[in-house]
């Protein structure tokens, strides 16, 4: 009684009903608050230094908490304790396991990465034999991986899997590993033969792969080419030698940056003409934060001559 007034025994049930749904939301958020405190006090173990200590409290937290959303991550940190601590072989074991029967892709990037930087013989044999996977993802995975082992052994077998990669973006990643193992010259070399004999994808994957190297024989190689080269083709290779050398092989204009329904032009500032500014593909569709800062300005612009169209490389404000 309130002031001398009983509530409504309608009103004392919705009370009642409120009260236990609170309660009970109470109860189940708990375990869940519990959860994430655990973790969270194990992972700042981790980054104090204390490596054994949050070893041993992220086991705990795997053990008690088995079907929690963090227990991968959980080890991904145990492994890395073991690292740590010195035990490369367990932390090996571990993140083998997560790669093999993780299907989150954050996770098995992590674990891939962090098992290349091991050093260990087994993690560099296991990644090379994922390089061969069906798996288009495993086998990016694996080119940007075995960079970080720097196994100088491994290129000849990168070299082998390249000629059989047909997505570029993995054709592309195996290069770049390849470059970061070997010396450029050799690894130019290398790839003569292959441009020569590969499809148009590799030798597009290839020419950008010259494109940044300041490299004498990459150049000379590439001019070599810009006569034998198909119609898709050819507009890469000038475009590459004009990063290379921008001032021997490029174009350079001074003008206005302008666009008129959606493909961007430069109007030279002595000559008035208008020309129009393309990637390398030649279709005229260049994403909008490639040049829209430069949009109405005199800008300096850097590229390569194709088909009366500038290819562009580089770009700065005049002003």
């Amino acid at each position: 009684m309130i002031r001398g007034k009983a509530f409504p025994a309608t009103t004392l049930k919705s009370i009642f009903l409120s009260l236990y749904i609170a309660g009970l939301f109470s109860s189940l958020c708990l375990p869940a608050q519990q959860e994430k405190r655990a973790f969270r006090q194990a992972v700042e173990l981790y980054d104090s230094g204390n490596f054994l200590i949050a070893m041993s409290n992220l086991q705990k937290f795997v053990e008690t908490y088995p079907k929690s959303d963090l227990v991968q991550k959980a080890k991904l940190y145990i492994a890395s304790c073991h690292k740590r601590e010195g035990n490369v072989e367990e932390a090996t074991k571990i993140y083998i396991y997560l790669i093999e029967n993780s299907g989150d892709r954050a996770i098995v990037s992590e674990a891939m990465l962090s098992l290349a930087r091991t050093g260990t013989k087994e993690a560099s044999k296991y990644i090379e034999t994922k390089l061969n996977s069906e798996d288009g993802f495993m086998r990016e995975l694996c080119a940007e991986s075995l960079a970080v082992t720097g196994n100088p052994g491994i290129a000849k077998k990168m070299f082998k899997a390249l000629e059989k990669e047909t997505i570029p973006s993995i054709q592309e990643k195996i290069l770049s590993s390849i470059s970061k193992i070997n010396k450029d010259t050799v690894t130019v070399n290398a790839l003569k033969g292959m441009f020569l004999k590969g499809s148009e994808n590799l030798k597009i994957s290839i020419v950008k792969f010259f494109s940044t190297l300041k490299n004498n024989t990459a150049a000379a190689f590439l001019k070599e080419q810009i006569a034998a080269s198909s119609e898709k083709i050819k507009p890469y290779v000038l475009w590459a030698l004009a990063k290379i050398d921008p001032y021997t092989y490029g174009t350079r204009i001074e003008g206005r940056i302008t666009c008129k329904a959606g493909k961007w032009w430069i109007v030279d500032s002595v000559l008035k003409t208008r020309t129009q500014v393309v990637l390398p593909d030649m279709t005229g569709i260049i994403p909008g934060y490639e040049l829209k800062e430069f949009e109405n300005k005199e800008v300096t612009l850097f590229g390569a001559e194709c088909d009366s169209k500038i290819i562009y490389t580089d770009i700065y404000n005049r002003k």
